[in-house]
Formats: C-alpha cells, structure tokens, sequence
C-alpha cells in the first residue's frame, strides 16, 4: 500500500477513534486534531502523531481517569504536542509578496481602527454564563464561562472566602470548544478545596488589552452559584 493510501485511511481510523472517546477527552482531542491538521504537513506522518495522541487520551479515558487530572491544562497539551509535528511548507516567493503587500495594508487600516477603538477606551464585554462547580476527584473548584474573543490579555479572578480576599490570579485566554475557538468556552480549575459551611464569592474580569478597556465584573456566590 503507498503512503498516499495509509494517509487517507489513516485519516478515517483517526476520525472513528476520536467518535469512540467520551464528551470531555473527545472535544480536547479534537481542537489538537484541527489545530495539528491545519499547522503541519498534510501527510502520513502527521496523521501517525495524531494517532499516537489519540491512543494516548484514550488510555486516560478508559482508565476513567477524570480529564482535569489527566491534563490539568489544555493548551499546554495542545501545544507541546503540536511542536512535534513538520510545519507545512511555507508559499512560492510570488504569493508571499502579495501576502506580504496585503498584510501591510491591512496592519495600517488596522493602526487606525485601533487608535480610535482605544481613544473611545471601549469596555470588553462582562464575562457571561459564568458557572462554579467542585470537582469530585480533587473537590476543588472549577470554573467556566462564555469565552471573549476580545480578551486575549486574559481575566482577573479574585475569590473570597466568607468576604475574605483568598486568592488573586490571572487566566490566561484559553478555550475548550474544539469547532470554534471564538465563541468556546474559558475555563479554570482552581487549587482552592469547598470546605462546607463556607460561602465564597468569585469575581471575573476581562483584563484591559491594547485596544479594549477592562470589563464589568462578574461575581457568582458559590454554594448558591448565583450572581
């Protein structure tokens, strides 16, 4: 059998693979498939990196090892898996040129959007369907909310304990929903365990970018999960 043959059975075995894996394991498996698909070269190899992943996620998922403990964080997993893979070659000299040509023009129209966006210091949207839950392997909190294409600088979560500031961290722009990066969802797995009797209060807020002032902030009060 010749390569370009394996490479598009090889493509189908994979795809049947990911169909197999439950819901969480199979929507991170899926945002590094498109993410693998569309950075390396379209060839044999980079479906044999796909499949090794694949059967690496599948072994988590059917020791029913739960995905937060498993891979902790996404786009880490993502990434340093990624790296491992040829990047696609780059374009004849021609088509660069007129990439290059367009891309200039399109950065200067972009200056100027820019500059007025942030001369009118625009607010980011509020963080929305913010929701808290407790993890059952670790019973600590974990947190998601509707993603901000705009927010690439990340938000600012504080979290109280009984009105007591315990935590201060930053979370990095990141996304879970594998069919499309712009409206997935942003999600965070605290280090922080529900000890019951308490009540604590999350606040979330969209941190200012270059060209979009901080958001409003959400606060979800958890055990009643309520803004």
């Amino acid at each position: 059998m010749d390569n370009k043959t394996r490479y598009k059975e090889l493509i189908k075995e994979n795809n049947e693979a990911i169909s197999y894996l439950s819901d969480s394991y199979q929507r991170i498996v899926l945002a590094y498939t498109k993410k693998a698909r569309g950075f390396g070269v379209k060839s044999l190899d980079t479906e044999v990196r796909i499949k090794k992943v694949i059967e690496e996620v599948t072994e988590f998922d059917q020791k029913n090892i739960d995905v937060n403990v498993a891979i902790p964080n996404m786009t880490d997993f993502i990434e340093e898996r990624v790296k491992l893979i040829s990047k696609a070659p780059s374009l004849k000299f021609k088509i660069k040129e007129i990439v290059a040509v367009t891309l200039l023009i399109v950065s200067i129209i972009a200056y100027f959007v820019v500059d007025k966006a942030c001369s009118k210091d625009v607010k980011l949207g509020e963080p929305i369907n913010a929701v808290v839950t407790v993890t059952t392997s670790t019973n600590c909190f974990y947190l998601t909310w509707q993603n901000n294409e705009y927010a690439k600088e990340g938000y600012t979560l504080l979290v109280y304990k009984n009105d007591e500031l315990i935590k201060e961290t930053i979370v990095p722009w990141q996304v879970i929903d594998a069919t499309d990066e712009y409206v997935g969802t942003q999600y965070f797995q605290t280090d922080i365990m529900y000890v019951e009797g308490n009540n604590y209060r999350f606040e979330i807020t969209a941190k200012r970018t270059s060209t979009f002032a901080k958001s409003e902030t959400t606060i979800i009060n958890y055990p009643n999960n309520e803004k």
